[in-house]
């Protein structure tokens, strides 16, 4: 079993909706943003079994929202979907794991030692750059750090998608919520758009 790390991007203005991770149905990858990197069908390293870290850009800082559970490699040979448990739900934003912030704090002390090296000016831009488009699994120690964070810390667990995204007080956050982003009926609607099925279950 391998942890791979998952960069998602902050919102791109107030139309971007970010909807995926579909957190609801247990999935990731079927709107295709991973698809040249982690997610290429034809080069992934990813296998059933392994768990993805999912990383968070924010306002100066860089969080861990999530552990997922053991994932199913599940798609076609034009795109990957990544499934696991939908029970499962990621951490709110402000009590997420800290990868690392622009002052260098980080709840994992491998974390900074891996991105010393990267010639980026700010502390996030490194981590950024070595994990934007990694498709190899996270380092070993920074991998348990991350495995024996999640099993130490039991965070605040997200009611809507857009709680893994901004802080309460995010304005994107408050526009999503106040256009219906994150009613269940959008949430489905969003996802069978890009192909998902709203009435499977793990299996």
């Amino acid at each position: 079993m391998s942890i791979f790390a998952v960069y998602l991007r902050k919102p791109n203005g107030f139309d971007d909706r970010r909807n995926d991770p579909f957190w609801e149905f247990g999935s990731f990858g079927m709107t295709g943003c991973h698809s040249r990197n982690l997610l290429n069908p034809r080069t992934t390293h990813l296998k059933d079994g392994d768990q993805l870290a999912f990383l968070q850009g924010g306002q100066g800082e860089i969080r861990i929202v999530g552990l997922s559970p053991p994932i199913r490699v599940c798609g076609t040979t034009g795109k990957l979907e990544i499934r696991w448990d939908p029970d499962y739900r990621p951490a709110e934003y402000s009590n997420a794991a800290l990868l690392i912030n622009n002052e260098g704090m980080t709840d994992f002390p491998s974390a900074r030692r891996l991105i010393e090296g990267v010639r980026r000016s700010t502390f996030c831009g490194k981590a950024g750059s070595m994990f934007r488009s990694r498709t190899r699994p996270v380092d070993v120690p920074l991998a348990s750090e991350i495995v024996a964070w999640f099993a130490d810390n039991s965070p605040c667990k997200i009611e809507h998608y857009v709680d893994a995204i901004q802080p309460a007080d995010g304005e994107w956050r408050k526009w999503a919520i106040e256009r219906g982003w994150v009613e269940p009926e959008e949430r489905a609607s969003s996802y069978r758009s890009v192909g998902g099925d709203s009435s499977a279950s793990l299996g």
